[in-house]
């Protein structure tokens, strides 16, 4: 409620200048009528009117959109330094500490038992598992990896052979700089999900849910009319 109070404040200070440039269009050009000898005619007064009217609306519109190309600019840079900042908190977490905040996410969105645990024979992995709200289960295997090298085919394959993973909807997400051509082509066969440190971090803040927790999520229930009764 406050932040809508001082956008309409802020609309009010706006529109005070545009007024006062209306009046002003108009009586300037009421004056030039009458200096060379039209003010007599009775239309005269509000044609100056229109005309200033005409160019304080024009003024004000093309105030308003460079306004909100300018807003739209500061909040994608506003993104992109949040962005980068969480990038870097993801680069200096463990394995143990990826897994424990990559679970947090998956609460945070839905998901229930949501359970952590280690992967045996990757000292870098860290497998969190959960269940939506429809039934569906989600396997997201945490790997935390420092500089830009890029996760290997091998790594893909693991995660979409390991047993436990049978029947679930699979999520590799890196803190490493990418995937190999490889990787990328067996998790496309595969239908599993890639998450760089740049897709992760979007993840984190909440602007893009991965899309097996968003995409398999029950349908709203629909809502009763008024005046009619739930089946039972």
């Amino acid at each position: 409620m406050a932040v809508r109070a001082r956008r309409g404040a802020t609309g009010s200070t706006r529109l005070v200048p545009v007024l006062a440039a209306a009046l002003g269009s108009a009586g300037l050009g009421w004056l030039a009528f009458v200096g060379i000898g039209g003010g007599r005619e009775p239309w005269a007064l509000a044609v100056c009117c229109g005309a200033g009217v005409s160019a304080a609306i024009a003024t004000a519109v093309l105030r308003a959109r460079d306004t909100r190309r300018t807003a739209g600019i500061r909040l994608r840079e506003h993104r992109d330094r949040a962005a980068c900042a969480v990038r870097r908190r993801l680069e200096k977490m463990d394995p143990v500490r990826l897994g424990a905040h990559i679970a947090e996410l998956c609460r945070r969105d839905g998901l229930t038992g949501v359970t952590t645990t280690r992967v045996p024979d990757d000292a870098h992995s860290v497998d969190v598992t959960g269940t939506l709200p429809c039934g569906a289960r989600v396997a997201v295997r945490c790997r935390s990896a420092t500089g830009s090298a890029l996760v290997s085919g091998s790594t893909v394959a693991q995660l979409t052979a390991a047993e436990q993973h049978h029947g679930f909807a699979l999520i590799l997400a890196t803190t490493a700089g990418g995937f190999s051509p490889r990787a990328r082509a067996l998790a496309a066969a595969g239908g599993s999900l890639l998450l760089d440190r740049r897709a992760l971090a979007v993840w984190d803040l909440g602007t893009e849910i991965p899309a097996p927790l968003r995409g398999l999520r029950p349908p709203p229930a629909p809502s009763l009319v008024p005046g009619t009764f739930a089946e039972t």
